[in-house]
């Protein structure tokens, strides 16, 4: 029996099988799939990064019968490689057989292959009352991908500089605020903010501008 077919009878006689792990948005107990099937995955660019930033979309087929509670938006699918789909749809289908969920997985392609640290401040204050920050490191060796990203121009001294942007593409969903900033050898910058905090399917970016 082919794919089609048994997608459209029963999921069980399907072959190409591969274990996942379902993981629970709201932090419940992760389930372990035997019987999980994947479909075509597609990509396009996810945000102006030159290409490098893309979404990976994929359908996900899983029986029924594994799970003892309905996968919901917001649920990871955890596949045989460690790759990630956040689920962004979820159908029943084949007569109650099976869950078809469309997962959506971010990542930089060639992978997130630069390295930086977190740091967070501990904030006391100066003889005269001004805020004075103690930097020391929170989390090292982090996945990600610092992107400059051009936004316009300016003069000084009658010359025309570029303005940049400054983005920071993180493995793990973090949220940062003015108490952290991000080192990457010898650049320092601060945390200005987050973006896309509520967007399940897509990467946290922080907005980050370079310390003196």
């Amino acid at each position: 029996m082919s794919i089609a077919q048994g997608l459209g009878d029963d999921l069980a006689v399907v072959d190409h099988w591969e274990p996942v792990t379902l993981e629970r948005r709201d932090g419940g107990p992760a389930t372990p799939i035997v019987r999980a099937l994947r479909r075509a995955t597609a990509t396009r660019e996810a945000a102006p990064s030159d290409g490098r930033y893309v979404a990976a979309e994929i359908t996900w087929h899983l029986p029924a019968a594994e799970l003892a509670e309905e996968p919901r938006v917001g649920d990871r699918i955890v596949d045989a490689h460690g790759a990630v789909w956040t689920i962004v749809a979820a159908d029943l289908q084949t007569l109650g057989q099976r869950w078809r969920c469309q997962g959506r997985n971010l990542a930089i392609l060639a992978g997130l292959d630069q390295r930086v640290t977190i740091q967070q401040a501990s904030w006391t204050t100066t003889a005269d009352g001004a805020p004075l920050a103690a930097w020391s490191d929170w989390r090292v060796n982090v996945a990600a991908c610092v992107q400059r990203l051009a936004s316009g121009a300016e003069y000084r001294d009658a010359r025309p500089l570029t303005r940049y942007e400054v983005r920071v593409y993180l493995a793990d969903r973090i949220e940062l605020d003015h108490n952290f900033r991000i080192v990457q050898g010898a650049a320092v910058y601060r945390v200005l903010g987050c973006e896309r905090v509520a967007a399940l399917d897509q990467l946290l970016t922080l907005v980050v501008e370079p310390m003196a």
